[in-house]
């Protein structure tokens, strides 16, 4: 699986960006680096169709580009 690794804070603070999901380490001394957190990308879903279409492969379901908002 391909990603951008970003180091925020050299030694410190790392994100690795998965595309729909970016996650948050932290440097451990034990453990080199500890996953603290992470994020769901949904809205990149309507501005790159590839990774929708792959979305839509791998779960089986289709998203709208967009919905309404009603009262």
């Amino acid at each position: 699986m391909e990603f951008v690794e970003v180091e925020d804070v050299p030694g410190r603070a790392l994100r690795r960006d998965y595309g729909l999901l970016e996650l948050y380490f932290s440097a451990d001394g034990r453990a080199g680096w500890a996953l603290t957190g992470g994020m769901l990308q949904v809205h990149r879903l309507a501005g790159e169709p590839e990774l929708a279409a792959g979305w839509r492969r791998a779960v089986g379901a289709d998203f709208a580009p967009s919905t309404a908002w009603v009262d």
